[in-house]
């Protein structure tokens, strides 16, 4: 893939109203607009820091600011050997700085990652899933599906296969209105693969019009999941981004209870664009909006809501806030589609290499198997479902 320098176009960080934020909605709009973004009574002390942009490396400063502020994580990387060499050692060094004030990421670090280029803007969905990875620690971020296909003609139910995932990937198909919950339900939603889509069935010895479901069988300790503004249309051929608005739920309720605590954001084109991140701190309870090396506290009132409103929110992490079935939890397991109709109109891209692969953001006959193809390759079911989205956009 051809590297291209993005422009980046960071919120501004100085604003010149007076007018504070009321919802999370105006909040995440104001971002590089003359509207005071943060509360004026608001006069916390520093207590974190930020990570200076190299060039365009704002994708990594808002996950590895999301990682930092994640309890479970944070901890983990702060308890290994400081004798290692591996690539939590270098984590744990940046973590140490970050305590202390604001922070470079090493080459060192960069290079581990495969990132040799400062200018060139990656996915910031990519990296998450790359470091958690690489990260030899308690499975914090996994959870595992599992994969079931059933014949149509004589009831033939092939043998379940399991598949981890870091980040499950929610398609956009609403241009209205969307809501995560819908979005989580529309993923785990039964399927009929038919007419071009048929799988073979062993025991008819034929393709058959086939069932397709998907369990989620094992609930992560932090579920991160994926709004997939960036897709191929093949009806223009060419790359695209929505910004629609999107309802996303502080709690979110399925066989566990989760409890939203970050949202990292993007803004712009896919041509060009800026990530951040707004987290929740689990050591004061605040929330705070990591800009690449700025800062700021997020007034309460922003976050104050049942249901947080947001045409840039990108990627959202829950963390889980019972270890059994809640009460209040319906008892119905949810299933996957093996379908998607849903197309979405956005803002054209130029010329670059960007893979969104199972375009309407669930599975396709090869996930309904329990694989999944990346960059036309076949990953075995024991592999991450994540989708590749990737992008150099901001």
């Amino acid at each position: 893939m051809q590297a291209r320098k993005r422009r980046d176009h960071s919120p501004s960080t100085e604003n010149q109203g007076k007018k504070p934020c009321d919802s999370w909605y105006d909040y995440s709009k104001s971002l590089g607009s003359s509207v005071d973004t943060e509360d004026p009574t608001i006069k916390a002390e520093k207590c974190y820091y930020g990570l200076n942009n190299l060039g365009a490396t704002c994708y990594l400063n808002a996950v590895l600011q999301t990682l930092f502020m994640t309890k479970q994580f944070r901890e983990a990387v702060e308890s290994l050997k400081s004798s290692s060499t591996t690539f939590e050692n270098h984590l744990k060094k940046l973590f140490q700085k970050l305590k202390r004030g604001n922070a470079v990421v090493e080459n060192e670090l960069l290079r581990k990652l495969g990132i040799t280029n400062n200018n060139v803007q990656e996915d910031a969905a990519e990296y998450f899933q790359k470091i958690v990875n690489l990260c030899d620690i308690p499975r914090i971020y996994h959870g595992e599906l599992k994969y079931s296909t059933k014949c149509q003609k004589h009831g033939h139910e092939s043998e379940p296969e399991c598949s981890s995932f870091v980040i499950l990937p929610l398609a956009i198909e609403s241009h209205q209105s969307y809501n995560v919950m819908d979005g989580w339900k529309q993923f785990f939603k039964p399927s009929v693969l038919d007419g071009d889509n048929q799988l073979y069935c062993d025991f008819c010895d034929e393709k058959t019009d086939t069932d397709a479901e998907c369990e989620l069988v094992s609930y992560p300790e932090v579920l991160t999941l994926q709004l997939k503004r960036f897709y191929f249309d093949y009806n223009y051929m060419t790359y695209m981004k929505n910004n629609y608005k999107v309802e996303i739920p502080v709690e979110l309720v399925t066989q566990e209870l989760y409890k939203l605590y970050a949202i990292i954001e993007h803004r712009g084109s896919v041509k060009s664009g800026h990530y951040y991140t707004i987290i929740k701190s689990f050591q004061d309870g605040n929330w705070y909006h990591f800009n690449d090396s700025w800062v700021t506290q997020v007034s309460p009132k922003i976050v104050d809501e049942n249901i947080i409103t947001s045409e840039h929110a990108y990627m959202l992490l829950y963390t889980r806030r019972v270890s059994g079935s809640a009460e209040s939890c319906t008892d119905e397991r949810h299933k996957v589609s093996g379908k998607s109709n849903g197309k979405n109109e956005g803002e054209e891209l130029g010329e670059n290499d960007v893979a969104t692969l199972n375009k309407g953001g669930h599975l396709d006959v090869d996930a309904a198997r329990g694989f999944q193809k990346v960059d036309g390759h076949k990953r075995g079911p024991k592999e991450s479902v994540h989708e590749r989205n990737w992008s150099t956009h901001g």
